[in-house]
């Protein structure tokens, strides 16, 4: 998670203390506990933001300078995003600035409106068989149509109703497939183009373009994305009380408990590898070794590889790694090792060839090296040029050799990642949504297992920790709406084939009505029709290049003789005019084609910029590599680009309403990810023309701009705000719609909230679930302690196995004293 800028001891104190340096969301306990520290200590409108609070013990008060400072918390998206929902209410509440909004467009129950059946015998069965996919939805309904519409779908012996109605039943037999499916890009695709298919038919519009619950969402799209078309489903019961937590990290809060648990095993006779496996690196997948869940360092820095990063780079400087036997490194060793470039991690997979070659830092030779096995426990790397001469390690770096010999990364060892954040953000939303939409009961009580006459004792602490890991395992269905932003890219495809990868920085608006989309990524064509002009360099007659963006540019000239002399410094032949009506004189370093230009009397080319001429320039682009690129949009095919302000407005409202309002979300729209468990309560909806639209809806329609472009149709607009009852204004997510006249949106645009993607865990609980996180954890540990430290387990028998009783430890005989007792040692 990048680092918000810190401008107050406050916001420091939020980040360094409340979220661990990010890698924690703020929940409502962490707000208590900032303002228990503000009522105790003083911030300082003029002290640095690093400098600590002063204690008050005298006066117990959070003052107006800090009031001010923790509203600005809710208005800044940078910190807004850090702050759980019920962190944000108890923050509004503290503050008392709740924001009412109107409650408009609650829709209303319309059963029996909507035909509910099935066409007998229809081909959505054949999903999952044949080689058919879910991408091939659309195109079977459209084939069984046109196979069987002279049957039931055209056939002028039935009334236009029936017909309307049988394409519509039609229609919810492949909706039904894909809801099966469940969620993720591939499955919103087929959606959007199961509706698309379904409305070119000339019956579709007559049951499927309706709103029996005046919800502003058609029958035909509540049928395809999940949702019920006779219910407006605007509002939802959440009990909060059910959620709790069980941290968990990569920074070894595991650890201890991992011990207490191979201490069990092994006096049961079991394999006891849990500790094992825990302290294993995350990052071991670089060296193509089995990862585990303990990172040593918030920072992996490729001057310390080793220590900062948990990976035993050494052993794979060993041509015969078996050689040191079950030895260990010397704990003192490190290295430094080119294992991070250009932004991401580069790994090594010897058995493709691939080798970790030690360079010497000054005279970039190879070296040779040696495993000293010191002592029968320990081993460490010797280093020795062609000479045999030893080179100490601290001259020494490790790079990454392909099966060529080509150096994988940027042969340096001078970068670093930053990994305070990193860690099972996912792991804890998943079960704070898993506990707040199943109601699995926070473990309460210790429980001591006994193996013949040893005890092993595990406090309802440690029971949660281990139960709250298993709960996010047991979930076998995973759904997912939206894209996680990646940062792929861009790519520049040409005419001839080559496809550029990097930053396009120029400008180039990809929300068009022509544009491409699939899953978040956008794909424009440079056509004569939109936008994309490009920019031109140009360099004036003191030697300065500028570049201008060819939409301001109203004419070129080019004098005779012109251009190559003012590129080296000699007299200015080309003039630029441009829209505000500076003149600007020089040379054009861009190749511009001329063979459209007027010539006049004295030989000068005037190229206008019109609507029938459109002066097309360049693209500017940065390599993966770090190039600098111009490419003339002439020589483009398309362009294309990862979406990161994705708009996930319609996959979104179906997403919430098709679980009740409980789900987990990315707060973040870049690469970082910072998920957490949201909640929605309310839906309220608005038309374009209604009179009592709030506020944060744009007096100027005209302003609009969605996905694809503009609005066209002002009429057809209607307005979305999600988030808890009461109207809070922070949070939750508001939105357009642009409808065509089916009541499909075509246009979509976000006016404010923040998600990438929304996920969550649908299904029943699988208690025989493998082991993920940790691999090595029995299946059943985590069972046996959890019933038996909840009180009253059969009130919670739905979301526990059929045999769970069979895990129950039989209480102590009657009258029998359940505390143990330490021996008294006989007298000397």
């Amino acid at each position: 998670m990048p680092e918000p800028i810190r401008h107050n001891q406050i916001e420091e104190y939020l980040w360094t203390v409340l979220t661990r340096g990010g890698l924690d969301l703020v929940d409502a306990p962490r707000i208590d506990q900032l303002i228990d520290h503000l009522t105790k200590h003083k911030a300082a409108a003029d002290a640095p933001a690093t400098a600590p609070m002063q204690a008050t013990p005298d006066q117990l008060e959070v003052d107006t300078y800090e009031r001010d400072a923790l509203k600005a918390l809710l208005h800044d998206e940078s910190w807004r995003r850090l702050l759980e929902d019920d962190a944000v209410r108890k923050l509004e509440t503290f503050l008392d600035v709740q924001v009412r909004v109107h409650r408009s467009g609650q829709g209303k129950d319309a059963p029996g409106t909507v035909p509910q059946g099935s066409i007998p015998n229809n081909l959505s069965s054949h999903i999952g068989r044949s080689g058919l996919k879910l991408e091939h939805v659309p195109a079977l309904f459209n084939h069984e149509y046109e196979q069987r519409k002279a049957e039931l779908f055209e056939n002028p012996r039935l009334s236009e109703e029936e017909r309307g109605r049988n394409v519509f039943l039609l229609l919810q037999d492949y909706a039904a497939v894909l809801d099966r499916a469940g969620g993720g890009p591939g499955v919103a695709e087929a959606r959007r183009k199961l509706l698309e298919v379904f409305f070119t038919k000339p019956h579709a519009p007559i049951h499927g373009a309706q709103d029996p619950d005046d919800d502003l969402l058609s029958s035909a799209w509540e049928v395809v994305w999940g949702t019920d078309p006779e219910k407006p489903q605007s509002s939802f019961t959440v009990d909060k009380t059910k959620q709790w937590s069980s941290y968990m990290s990569y920074n070894g809060d595991f650890l201890e408990v991992a011990k207490a648990i191979d201490d069990y095993l092994k006096a049961d006779g079991k394999p006891a590898k849990v500790h094992l496996h825990e302290k294993r690196s995350p990052l071991n997948w670089i060296v193509r070794e089995a990862t585990g869940n303990y990172k040593p360092s918030s920072t992996f820095d490729e001057q310390r590889a080793i220590s900062s990063t948990g990976v035993d780079f050494a052993i794979k400087l060993l041509a015969n790694e078996r050689q040191i036997g079950e030895r260990q490194l010397d704990p003192t060793v490190d290295l430094k090792v080119d294992f991070y470039a250009w932004n991401e991690f580069v790994a090594l997979d010897k058995q493709r060839g691939e080798r970790l070659v030690p360079i010497h830092d000054e005279t970039k030779e190879e070296l040779k090296v040696e495993a000293e096995l010191y002592s029968a426990e320990n081993w460490r790397p010797i280093f020795k040029d062609a000479a045999g001469n030893p080179v100490d390690r601290s001259k020494v770096t490790c790079v990454i050799k392909d099966a060529r010999g080509n150096v994988k990364g940027d042969g340096a060892a001078t970068g670093s990642y930053s990994a305070s954040w990193w860690g099972l953000c996912d792991r804890n939303a998943q079960l704070g949504l898993i506990t707040l939409k199943y109601g699995f009961p926070k473990p309460q009580k210790n429980v001591t297992l006994e193996v013949g006459d040893k005890a092993f004792p595990f406090t309802s602490e440690q029971i949660i920790k281990i139960v709250g890991r298993r709960l996010t395992e047991i979930f076998p269905r995973h759904t997912q709406a939206g894209n996680r932003f990646d940062d792929e890219p861009d790519q520049i495809h040409l005419k001839n084939g080559t496809v550029l990868q990097g930053k396009i920085k120029s400008t180039i608006d990809f929300y068009q009505p022509d544009t491409y989309r699939t899953g978040d990524l956008m794909v424009v064509a440079p056509t004569d029709k939109d936008a994309l002009v490009g920019t031109l360099m140009f360099k004036g007659e003191g030697g300065a290049e500028r570049e201008l963006d060819c939409a301001e540019i109203t004419e070129l000239r080019r004098q005779p003789q012109s251009g190559a002399s003012a590129a080296t410094g000699g007299e200015a032949t080309d003039i630029v005019k441009l829209k505000d009506g500076t003149e600007l004189r020089g040379a054009l370093v861009s190749k511009v084609s001329f063979a459209q230009a007027k010539r006049e009397t004295d030989g000068t080319l005037l190229l206008a910029n019109t609507d029938g001429t459109t002066l097309r320039g360049e693209v500017k682009l940065t390599t993966t590599r770090g190039e600098e690129k111009r490419v003339a949009l002439s020589e483009i095919s398309y362009l294309v680009r990862e979406d990161e302000q994705e708009i996930l407005a319609d996959e979104a409202l179906a997403y919430i309403i098709r679980n009740q309002g409980i789900f987990c979300a990315d707060s973040w729209t870049g690469s970082s990810v910072a998920n957490g468990t949201r909640t929605i309560e309310e839906i309220n909806r608005w038309k374009s023309g209604d009179d009592d639209k709030p506020s944060w809806v744009p007096s100027s329609l005209d302003s609009l701009k969605g996905t694809k472009g503009p609005v066209k149709d002002k009429d057809k607009l209607y307005f979305f705000s999600l988030g808890d009852k009461g109207g809070s204004y922070y949070g939750g997510l508001k939105f357009w719609f642009e409808v065509d006249k089916n009541g499909t949106p075509v246009n979509l645009g976000l006016i404010s909230g923040q998600w990438d993607f929304l996920w969550g865990m649908e299904g029943e609980p699988d208690w025989d679930a493998p082991s993920t996180l940790n691999p090595e954890m029995p299946k059943d540990l985590p069972l046996r302690l959890y019933v038996n430290s909840i009180a009253e387990p059969e009130k919670h028998a739905a979301v526990l196995p059929k045999n769970w009783k069979s895990y129950l430890i039989a209480p102590p005989p009657a009258g029998a004293d359940p505390t143990p007792t330490t021996p008294t040692p006989p007298p000397a």
